[in-house]
């Protein structure tokens, strides 16, 4: 990065040219040494012949997952336009809410994240059964966890809020007023994040 934005002078560009750089060769270097050291990883001929079972499967699962993606994106971008609307003290909260809201519902995300390995690998070895208890724990888990972060930004979203935004800014105490607001909101609501992304 350093030799694109100091030595070349590309500045912002530089930075992002060097990061896509570095993306190329860490995959280059990661898919060199995974199929050096792994017999699996390797492609044969008998690889490339499609699998009309598996690609049904995969088509069931992605295709309701790629719909929900694109609703969620669409949805955020409606969202997006209609907060606009109000001024740039209300951006401000809404995205410095939603940095917020990204961290309090970090932990239950990595935990359903994991949970999709664990159920992976058991619908792979069928074992339904294990999936059903694992799954009757790690909702309680979440449940749990998504409770709690949604009791602690209640009462402490003020003080994540004012991490995100500068203390010499004008407008600070009505952007943390307005970010309050919908973190109250969002908080009641995390039990519900937590199992869906659990769900999903």
């Amino acid at each position: 990065m350093i030799v694109f934005v100091v030595s070349l002078g590309r500045g912002v560009k530089g930075v992002a040219v060097a990061t896509v750089v570095a993306q190329c060769c860490s995959a280059a270097a990661g898919v060199w040494y995974r199929v050096r050291k792994y017999a699996c990883f390797r492609i044969g001929g008998e690889d490339l012949v499609p699998h009309g079972g598996a690609i049904c499967t995969i088509m069931r699962i992605g295709l309701s997952m790629g719909l929900q993606a694109l609703f969620l994106s669409v949805g955020d971008m409606v969202v997006s336009r209609a907060v606009n609307a109000f001024g740039t003290d209300t951006v401000a909260a809404y995205a410095t809410g939603s940095r917020v809201t990204q961290i309090a519902s970090l932990l239950y995300f990595l935990l359903a994240e994991s949970f999709a390995v664990y159920v992976g690998q058991n619908l792979g070895a069928r074992e339904v059964g294990r999936i059903r208890s694992g799954f009757k724990s790690v909702v309680v888990i979440v449940a749990a966890m998504s409770v709690v972060s949604g009791i602690a930004v209640f009462f402490f979203g003020n003080v994540l809020v004012r991490w995100f935004i500068s203390r010499d800014d004008p407008h600070l105490d009505d952007i943390v007023a307005i970010a309050m607001g919908m973190l109250r909101v969002y908080g009641a609501f995390y039990p519900a994040l937590g199992l869906i992304l659990l769900y999903n």
